[in-house]
């Protein structure tokens, strides 16, 4: 995707007018798997301290329709003449790790007071790849708003990326979706250097239909609202 505030307000709109068709969104969500937070990302934001980084959907309709994610710290977002260009990260839906990458094999034992083990988080995984579907034609059927239907951002506590980055040499972190037994949808985050991690961060509120839109500069800047 181009790296232009115009062309993040275009994909977010675009999202936003995919929410009506179960059909679009579910072929949309099916052509990846996760994104990447990488450190660079991570240390522009600790200079900020944020509360929350907030994940936007968008599509980038060139030259295929796909999904990404446009990340933007809440400070930054919660005043319009900070939603600028300088301030926005892309991260691009992935379908899978690079060729040569060996898939970890994960420990079944968990961190005590820690967010949600690993086997809870490949759970939540397992149930989003087999329900998603069910799921995304419920939300429509809920019709597309502010308080109802498919998400259009969620956001992510800046204290669970501390926890992956704030301590060792973690370069990246994979984020995936999640559903959870209320049904629920989430992201979660894990550092991509699997064998030094036992826990999986817990990252949920779906907007919608939690959060309240004034805090959210850049989708009310790409609706016109």
């Amino acid at each position: 995707m181009e790296h232009t505030l115009d062309a993040y307000k275009f994909s977010i709109n675009y999202w936003n007018q995919c929410r009506t068709s179960a059909d679009t969104v579910t072929a949309l969500i099916a052509d990846g798997h996760y994104f990447h937070i990488t450190r660079d990302m991570y240390d522009f934001w600790i200079n900020i301290n944020p509360e929350y980084i907030h994940a936007y959907v968008g599509v980038d309709a060139v030259p295929y329709s796909k999904i990404g994610f446009i990340l933007i710290d809440s400070t930054n977002d919660s005043n319009p003449d900070t939603v600028t260009i300088e301030n926005i990260f892309y991260a691009p839906y992935r379908y899978g790790f690079d060729s040569m990458q060996t898939i970890p094999t994960f420990a079944a034992n968990g961190v005590p007071n820690m967010n949600v083990g690993i086997l809870a988080g490949l759970e939540r995984s397992f149930r989003w790849n087999l329900n998603r579907k069910n799921w995304i034609e419920t939300k429509i059927a809920e019709g597309a708003s502010e308080t109802s239907g498919i998400f259009q951002a969620i956001h992510i506590p800046m204290s669970d990326l501390n926890s992956i980055f704030g301590e060792g040499d973690a370069q990246t972190a994979v984020v995936v979706f999640g559903l959870k037994e209320d049904n629920t949808v989430e992201l979660l985050v894990w550092s991509e250097d699997f064998n030094v991690q036992e826990d999986v961060e817990d990252v949920a509120r779906p907007i919608p239909p939690f959060g309240n839109i004034d805090n959210y500069n850049l989708l009310k800047i790409a609706l016109g609202v």
